[in-house]
């Protein structure tokens, strides 16, 4: 989709854009494989491994405008203006170091059962 989209000053900096633009959609499949399987394994195990925790309390919501980047921004990639940020409150006892969730993370949100909800 991006053929005759991209211009550079040469052959050399073309292929190069080709070639990690190939790489990162490539990271990307296998990151959304990654969570595919990592969804079907059951809800107890993902709280216990640290890949899920429920019942969380939202503290704090808010919808920041972000400047547009310089330059157009990346190809491919909607040029968006608008950053959500959401905190949530812990239970005094999650050991926050066997989480493997970082801030700026992707996360899935679900009011009820996100299990349930991916499949409806």
């Amino acid at each position: 989709a991006l053929r005759g989209c991209v211009e550079a000053r040469d052959m050399a900096t073309l292929a190069y854009f080709g070639h990690f633009t190939a790489l990162l959609h490539l990271e990307t499949l296998v990151e959304l494989r990654q969570m595919k399987q990592r969804l079907q394994r059951p809800t107890e195990d993902l709280e216990r491994f640290g890949w899920m925790v429920q019942n969380l309390t939202c503290r704090m919501a808010d919808v920041r405008s972000v400047g547009k980047a310089k330059g157009g921004g990346l190809p491919g990639r909607e040029p968006g203006t608008k950053r959500a940020r959401v905190v949530f409150a812990l239970d005094k006892g999650t050991d926050v170091s066997r989480l493997r969730l970082r801030s700026g993370d992707s996360v899935l949100l679900s009011r009820t059962d996100p299990m349930t909800d991916l499949a409806g």
